[in-house]
């Protein structure tokens, strides 16, 4: 086989990600097992099919440990047969997770899944406190580069300017998404990508917990203009690169 196709993509709309984010009494295995049961139901796809499911995620410590993606397939009632990994590659994890499956898919082929789980309302940046936070003794060795100060200097290399950036962030709002008039958000992506009301449960189990309506992505800023994004100061300046 000489190409992978995508059958579907499923995703929930997003909470921000702190302690008062809307999905913050759900948990991330709940979360991601809420998506995969909906993936199997809209495709009328039969789980023992799937030779393999991979996710992304950056802090596996606490509710997102013990491999969080291996643990979200019986909770979605996939079949036992399935095996599945979580890998880190930071903030490329769930990208990179898909493409190892289309390589999987590719190479048996056979059905992989794909995707993703980060829940910062639950799990902190840093929650697993590795040396890349934690460590300065490690973190001078390796000669590590902040990550604000790593995309300052990237900037400035390739002349970005700060007013190029600035419409950039409005061009980008503009092409992924469309406000109704009651602040509701429908996704314009490729696909079958949908950012639209998701019914979610919470801590006290799928049957029986507390519903929780999510119906739009809690993390736009809905009523932010462009043109004051210029008055917002830099987080980190470099000079002479």
């Amino acid at each position: 086989m000489n190409h992978a196709w995508i059958a579907d993509a499923v995703r929930t709309p997003r909470g921000k990600g702190n302690d008062k984010g809307s999905l913050k009494s759900v948990k991330p295995a709940v979360l991601l097992a809420q998506t995969l049961r909906a993936l199997a139901h809209r495709t009328g796809l039969d789980t023992g099919l799937v030779n393999d499911a991979i996710f992304g995620c950056v802090s596996q410590t606490g509710d997102q440990g013990t491999s969080v993606g291996t643990l979200a397939l019986p909770l979605a009632g996939w079949s036992d047969s399935v095996s599945a990994v979580t890998l880190n590659r930071y903030c490329a994890s769930g990208l990179s997770a898909t493409n190892f499956a289309a390589l999987q898919a590719l190479h048996g082929d056979t059905l992989a899944v794909g995707g993703g789980i980060e829940m910062m309302s639950r799990v902190p940046m840093g929650s697993d406190q590795g040396p890349l936070t934690h460590d300065l003794e490690l973190q001078t060795l390796a000669a590590l580069v902040p990550i604000g100060i790593a995309a300052d200097a990237i900037a400035t290399q390739r002349g970005y300017t700060r007013e190029m950036l600035d419409a950039q962030i409005g061009d980008h709002a503009k092409s992924v998404r469309v406000i109704e008039p009651d602040g509701e958000v429908k996704a314009r992506t490729l696909g079958r990508v949908r950012a639209g009301e998701t019914s979610l449960h919470g801590d006290d189990g799928f049957a029986h917990g507390q519903r929780l309506s999510l119906r739009r992505r809690s993390c736009i800023k809905f009523h932010a203009p462009t043109r004051a994004a210029p008055c917002v100061e830099p987080v980190s300046w470099l000079s002479g690169l």
